[in-house]
């Protein structure tokens, strides 16, 4: 009995850390299809627990190390926002970051559709030359755009959306992500010299 007790406050202690990760049901098809939980519970040596809701899923990440468990949850959260496994997996690599950057944030609900139409462009230029030029991976979901890349990049292809959503032209964006591109050349040149040191 008394096991029993501590067993129950323990978990109702567990429950109280997962983390909620909100998504539409094809997203929560997505994470949990294709065995990406297992491959995540092998890399990254972790247990990973699911309480699924109607608008969301609390995950809960039990392992060793805390490091991994935060980057385990960070690549569920990208997976969430429309990143497949593969992509999302490049967060084990201390250099690269998740961003999510809440449209509504930066337009009224009823520019939401124009702002999107602009991130993307034509037939999915406009995010095909930021993802090009920032070396970056972009995608949109609900009323978000979630990047995932080197933080400096990432920094810089988020200047470009916020130009572009604040009515920027888009040939002036795109001039402004050729200029920074040489500049994050540098900076990634830089990274190889002192990691060879």
């Amino acid at each position: 009995m008394v096991e029993k007790k501590r067993f129950l406050k323990n978990a109702g202690r567990a429950l109280k850390k997962m983390k909620k990760v909100h998504f539409c049901d094809k997203e929560l098809f997505r994470i949990l299809s294709k065995d990406n939980l297992q491959r995540l519970e092998k890399e990254f040596s972790v247990k990973i627990y699911v309480k699924k809701g109607k608008t969301s899923a609390d995950f809960l990440i039990k392992g060793k190390n805390a490091v991994h468990e935060h980057i385990a949850y960070e690549i569920l959260e990208a997976i969430a926002s429309g990143f497949d496994f593969d992509t999302a997996i490049l967060l084990k690599d201390e250099n690269f970051i998740f961003k999510k950057v809440p449209l509504k944030s930066y337009a009224s609900s009823s520019r939401l559709e124009v702002v999107k139409g602009r991130i993307i462009g034509s037939k999915g230029k406009s995010k095909r030359v930021i993802e090009k030029l920032t070396e970056c991976d972009l995608c949109l979901c609900d009323n978000h755009v979630s990047l995932i890349g080197k933080a400096e990049h990432v920094e810089v292809a988020c200047k470009a959306i916020q130009s572009l959503i604040r009515g920027a032209k888009h040939a002036n964006v795109f001039k402004f992500l050729e200029k920074e591109r040489a500049h994050l050349k540098e900076l990634d040149q830089e990274d190889i010299r002192l990691s060879l040191k």
